[in-house]
């Protein structure tokens, strides 16, 4: 299991009356990114979103943040003026993988070939086997926007296919 810790950062912004209802809990790409464009973050994030074509072969993991509609994104952005917690992982390990562990390991215990498994990469939008139900759709954004995902997903199946045997 990896260990997570949250580092506080002070806002730029004073809340003057505004009620910040929740303090964001952003992960370091998305803090790196807010701390580069903050001085004029309204045009900033604009310019992301209308190049974002550009920037989807980014490492960090600012793109995948950005894409996701679940998470809020610009209301996050715009929140983190206030202050933010930034989740600073202790140990290494692939963050993407854990978002839904157990969806994952429900796909990995559904699927018993690679037949099974290719057929689940074609018709995704047709799958059943999720407990939960915005789990599609976030990783359909994630594959957009990441194509070795995939990749890394088949290769958890593979590990979990062994650890059964």
């Amino acid at each position: 299991m990896k260990k997570i810790t949250q580092e506080y950062v002070k806002g730029i912004k004073e809340h003057n009356g505004f009620a910040v209802i929740k303090t964001p809990v952003v992960s370091e790409g998305v803090a790196n990114w807010f701390e580069e464009n903050k001085e004029e973050l309204e045009q900033n994030i604009w310019k992301y979103i209308y190049y974002f074509d550009d920037y989807m072969q980014d490492i960090d993991d600012f793109p995948v943040f950005i894409s996701n509609c679940l998470e809020k994104p610009l209301e996050t952005l715009i929140a983190m003026q206030y202050g933010y917690y930034v989740e600073k992982e202790i140990r290494e390990g692939d963050k993407r993988m854990n978002i839904f562990g157990e969806e994952f390991n429900l796909v990995y215990k559904a699927i018993k070939t690679e037949e099974q498994l290719n057929n689940f990469f074609d018709n995704m939008e047709s799958s059943s086997i999720f407990t939960e139900p915005m789990f599609l759709y976030v990783l359909k954004c994630q594959l957009a926007v990441d194509p070795n995902l995939e990749n890394e997903i088949r290769e958890e199946w593979k590990k979990f296919r062994k650890g059964e045997s």
